[in-house]
């Protein structure tokens, strides 16, 4: 009974991995373009709120790449 419970713990923990590696890749290539294109719009003239925003968008960005990078 230990073996099969030692071996289903296994099989469960390699679909998590899985599961995660997954997720990570998915979410980077998006966040990194969305990273991207925040760097180059602060590069432009914007209005002081539009700069705000870009501000608020790239922060948000580098929350979730620190998150994902954790995982």
């Amino acid at each position: 009974l230990s073996e099969v419970s030692r071996a289903h713990w296994a099989t469960t923990e390699k679909s998590k991995f899985d599961f995660i590696s997954s997720i990570s890749h998915e979410l980077r290539s998006p966040l990194h373009g969305i990273l991207a294109s925040a760097e180059l719009l602060q590069a432009t003239s914007l209005e002081p709120a539009q700069e705000e925003m870009v501000k608020m968008i790239e922060a948000s960005g580098l929350t979730l790449l620190d998150t994902t990078d954790h995982l």
